[in-house]
């Protein structure tokens, strides 16, 4: 019974086929989007909830201002997010590097005819069609086959895809320390508005209560009519005044402490201490100078690096556009059995090799070039505008930390001037020469003033803070989920004492040191010589002398590794048709004993892009002659 069904089955091959594609897509059709209940949604909450508070270890104690930031560097749950991009960013280069192997397929196919595979015979002669019919194929076979597949033009796309994914990872990174010097300049300012908060709430309620309880005396007194209605109405109005800029400031109080919860993600309605640092109201003034600054941005800026990551992918997907052009070479071989029992060989091997190409792409090759290469010049444009945004950025950061260093030291003595007029106004109350209304009043200025003076404390910190962010320093940590919260603290500290006596980069230091060179007219000579060399080898697109200019410890910028930026050189000399460089010479300093730096402005023309920068570089004599150290864009 069961050989007759599956025979059955088998003439009716095409009806069943049929039949299984019509469920299939009536499968499909029935589903539909389904909408999350609330009962889903609040046990996704109370999970994460719970999950979050088991990640997160208990505060013990009162909390620094150090500990705050470890907390939210390591904690923080945006932030956390940015590390799980660069993570995920990491597992996508991983991932794209399979992509440059060549495919190993395993398959096997089952084939099963309702009918025999009947062949006619026909003599080519006009004889007709002879008797009778053959069959080479069996109705039921399988193929199985291992094969190896190889694309040459596969693998030059993968390459520089696998190339631009490695950027996108130190991308993600950049974007990671970026997360970082923002949530820490957030951590600095609402940690001294919290502090505020502890300092001055308990003197606000007694204050508002004062104030409540003088204001219920005013209207008995009004009722009484102990004083002319007008001198009670003015007495009551400055009291509900006073009362008005009372609430204000505790409203503004009362969210400080949330926020700074949820910054460093603790449960919202956390409560503890703060402690408030040593020394905090004496930040000093910055010790860099300006030149510095701006050569410490340039190499460490996070947005700065990003944007230099995407020039450098722009270029790449300018070779990979160029590389899809390309015919296309397969290269496969495979191994395959076959069950067909018509079949003399069953088992054989088989290669091939194939060629192919699409002859559009003869037409599209200008747009696609000019495509590429317009993504390259708005790269390299958009690269420029952050940096010059960025040397702006360093003089107004360094400005404004100035400026808020001033504005604290005015609020401090604001302060301090209304302090010592609350004592008088409290004196003369002992003394019974001074109104409760004067009493109000001197607390409420003194409150404010202090007010003002933390808020002033927090934003000079929050200036730090952007100096240090444009400047792109932040703790050094392999990684915050192998370092533990204590450890982390202590960086931070370390950190927050010693940003600036970072050392800048060679190029950038102006402190004189003993030189055995003597910089006159003869050694700007040599160097304006070599130079001037360096830039006519560059013109000449000739890479072999250009890159002779260069020591063999020389140090490019943004932290490229020599071998990638001499690959990159090359490229940058063969794509222009022609080249133009002018250099104009500005200034020389003597960096150590037997290394000069030259300022020049360069005046850089080509067929695809021209520019006008300022470099720095740096000149060592050497005993086959002076040798550039260190190349900088100011």
């Amino acid at each position: 019974m069961a050989n007759k069904s599956v025979g059955l089955l088998k003439k009716a091959g095409l009806p069943v086929a049929g039949v299984a594609a019509v469920l299939l897509l009536s499968g499909c059709a029935s589903i539909l989007p389904e909408s999350l209940t609330s009962e889903q949604v609040a046990q996704v909450a109370a999970l994460d909830k719970e999950k979050n508070a088991n990640d997160v270890p208990a505060l013990q104690g009162a909390l620094t201002l150090e500990e705050a930031i470890a907390r939210a560097l390591k904690y923080n749950l945006e932030h956390r997010t940015r590390m799980l991009e660069q993570t995920y960013s990491v597992a996508q280069l991983e991932e794209s590097r399979f992509d440059l192997l060549p495919q190993l397929n395993l398959g096997a196919d089952y084939t099963n005819r309702s009918e025999p595979n009947l062949r006619r015979n026909e003599s080519l002669s006009g004889g007709g069609v002879f008797d009778p019919s053959t069959v080479s194929t069996a109705q039921e076979h399988t193929v199985s086959q291992l094969g190896l597949t190889w694309s040459l033009l596969d693998y030059g796309v993968s390459y520089y895809n696998a190339k631009q994914q490695a950027n996108q990872t130190l991308i993600a990174t950049e974007r990671r320390r970026k997360a970082m010097h923002q949530l820490t300049q957030k951590v600095q300012g609402t940690y001294w508005r919290a502090m505020a908060a502890q300092k001055l709430r308990a003197e606000v309620r007694k204050t508002i209560r004062e104030a409540d309880k003088a204001l219920e005396d005013a209207v008995q007194v009004e009722k009484e009519r102990i004083k002319t209605p007008m001198e009670s109405l003015s007495y009551q109005r400055s009291l509900l005044e006073n009362l008005r800029t009372l609430e204000a400031v505790e409203d503004e109080l009362k969210v400080a402490k949330l926020e700074l919860n949820a910054l460093i993600n603790l449960p919202v309605a956390s409560d503890y201490a703060l402690v408030e640092p040593e020394g905090a109201a004496k930040l000093a003034a910055l010790q860099l100078s300006l030149g510095q600054m701006e050569t410490l941005a340039i190499a460490n800026n996070a947005d700065l690096r990003e944007e230099n990551y995407n020039v450098d992918n722009a270029v790449l997907e300018t070779r990979k556009s160029m590389v899809k052009l390309f015919p296309g070479i397969k290269f496969s071989y495979g191994l395959k059995h076959d069950n067909d029992n018509f079949l003399v060989e069953e088992s054989w091997q088989d290669a091939s090799l194939s060629v192919n190409a699409n002859l559009i792409n003869l037409f599209s090759y200008g747009a696609v070039k000019a495509r590429a290469e317009s993504l390259e010049v708005l790269s390299e444009q958009r690269r420029m505008a952050m940096q010059m945004n960025l040397l702006a950025q360093v003089h107004i950061s360094a400005q404004q930390f100035d400026s808020s260093r001033q504005q604290f030291d005015r609020a401090d003595n604001i302060w301090r001037v209304d302090d010592r007029m609350l004592q008088i106004t409290l004196a003369a109350q002992d003394a019974q020469t001074q109104s409760g209304l004067n009493l109000i009043a001197s607390k409420t200025t003194t409150i404010l003033s202090l007010l003002r003076r933390y808020q002033a404390l927090a934003d000079m910190h929050a200036a730090s803070g952007q100096v240090q962010a444009t400047l792109g320093l932040e703790p050094q940590v392999a990684s915050l989920d192998l370092i533990g919260l204590s450890e982390l603290t202590m960086k931070v500290k370390e950190a927050q004492e010693n940003w600036q006596m970072i050392e800048a980069p060679a190029a950038a230091v102006e402190a004189e040191v003993p030189a055995k060179l003597e910089l006159n007219d003869a050694l700007r000579g040599e160097l304006n010589a070599e130079l001037d060399s360096w830039a006519a080898d560059w013109a000449a697109k000739d890479l072999t002398a250009y890159l002779s200019h260069y020591a063999a410890d020389f140090v490019p910028a943004n932290g490229m590794a020599l071998a990638d930026w001499k690959v990159q050189r090359a490229e940058r000399l063969a794509q222009p048709s022609r080249i133009s460089v002018k250099l104009k010479y500005q200034d020389y300093q003597l960096v150590s004993e037997d290394s000069v730096a030259v300022q020049v402005k360069q005046r850089y023309r080509s067929d695809r892009f021209g520019d006008n920068t300022t470099k720095v570089f740096v000149l060592q004599r050497q005993d086959d002659g002076w040798k550039i150290r260190s190349e900088e864009v100011r």
